[in-house]
């Protein structure tokens, strides 16, 4: 090519062969343009093509089943939507988590759902329109039903206040044996009940307490000792006197004793014990010198001597007020004497003597005075 250019401007050499080159440069264009116009008409026909290739596909696509719930026009359309909100609660009003709201299946088996979140809200969305019967539930609380209207626009409101039910955390019955001195009914056994409940509705909303034994020992009043929140402690003596023939014997050991208790919505809970023990014998005390001169001094007692595991335990009392004012609890049964001081008063004193099941027998009173 440079060679062309020197022969065509050197204006000392005449080239014969210049027609001929200039004949091949016109048509190596006129070939370049043929080429060009050869790639735009197949890149148009391929366009084409496509084009005729997708209206095809549209017009035959109309044709396919639709079987989106959500379309009107699919054939398992479920129709207008709604939603449904609320909040479940206790009868405090305390929002309750995780509790689980759920509709009764409809004839075409339709359930819907949702659980609670830690402030008691729930949402249930994209629902068909219509009647519905929504249930709330939640461990430890009585199910509650309600029937709702799902419209199409705004949601539903709909609000749970749901009854807890009361628990029995703690019941047990103990037996007593106690000698009074000489005060009738001076030799006296008796069982003891002691009962913790909770409800989460909070200690009022409890109505009442049954206790009953063999179908014989009914009784709606056990008297609360007390109660805080959700807590309420409960206590109530049998005598003997409530049982056949006046008398407690060892054919009651081993007695199932019921214990049921109520709401005031009706919600219960049951839970049962027996009596595991009665203790054979009071505890005596040696003759201690009834007048105290000197302290510290001692109060003695006698072995009780049974093959279980036991423990001591010591109240005084004022003897004017009947107040107590010193006690040791759980002295271990090798030890039958504690050392104590005390102000200048009369006082009376008892020993207890308590098995591993709370069983127990106490002395008669033992009067003393401290002078010094």
């Amino acid at each position: 090519m440079a060679g062309f250019f020197v022969q065509f401007f050197h204006p000392r050499e005449k080239s014969h062969n210049f027609p001929c080159i200039v004949c091949k440069l016109i048509l190596n264009l006129i070939a370049k343009q043929l080429h060009i116009v050869h790639f735009m008409q197949e890149y148009m026909r391929r366009f084409i093509l496509l084009l005729v290739l997708s209206a095809e596909l549209l017009i035959w696509g109309c044709d396919v089943p639709r079987n989106n719930p959500y379309d009107p026009d699919a054939e398992n359309y479920l129709g207008p939507m709604g939603s449904i909100q609320g909040q479940a609660t206790s009868l405090s009003g305390i929002g309750l988590d995780s509790a689980l709201v759920s509709s009764l299946a409809d004839t075409n088996g339709y359930v819907v759902s949702a659980t609670t979140n830690s402030q008691g809200f729930f949402t249930i969305s994209n629902i068909q329109t219509g009647s519905y019967q929504l249930v709330c539930t939640r461990a430890g609380y009585i199910a509650d039903t309600l029937t709702c209207l799902v419209n199409l626009g705004l949601p539903t409101i709909i609000n749970f206040r749901i009854d807890a039910i009361p628990v029995i955390q703690n019941f047990r019955i103990t037996s007593q044996y106690i000698d009074w001195g000489d005060v009738p009914p001076f030799l006296d056994r008796a069982f003891f009940a002691l009962i913790t409940v909770f409800d989460a509705d909070g200690f009022s909303n409890i109505s009442s307490l049954n206790l009953l034994r063999d179908g014989y020992i009914d009784t709606n009043f056990v008297a609360l000792d007390s109660a805080s929140g959700s807590l309420s402690y409960h206590s109530l003596r049998l005598p003997q006197t409530v049982f056949p023939g006046d008398s407690i014997g060892l054919n009651l050991v081993g007695d199932l004793f019921a214990c049921t208790v109520w709401d005031d919505s009706g919600a219960s809970d049951v839970a049962v014990d027996y009596v595991e023990r009665l203790l054979p014998e009071i505890p005596t005390l040696p003759p201690n010198n009834p007048i105290i001169q000197q302290q510290p001094f001692l109060r003695e007692w006698n072995s009780y001597n049974v093959s279980y595991p036991y423990v001591y335990n010591v109240r005084i009392f004022d003897d004017s007020s009947n107040l107590l004012v010193w006690s040791q609890m759980g002295i271990p049964s090798t030890t039958l004497s504690v050392s104590l001081s005390l102000p200048l008063e009369s006082y009376y004193w008892t020993l207890e003597i308590e098995d591993e099941y709370g069983n127990t027998a106490r002395s008669r009173p033992d009067n003393f005075v401290v002078y010094n």
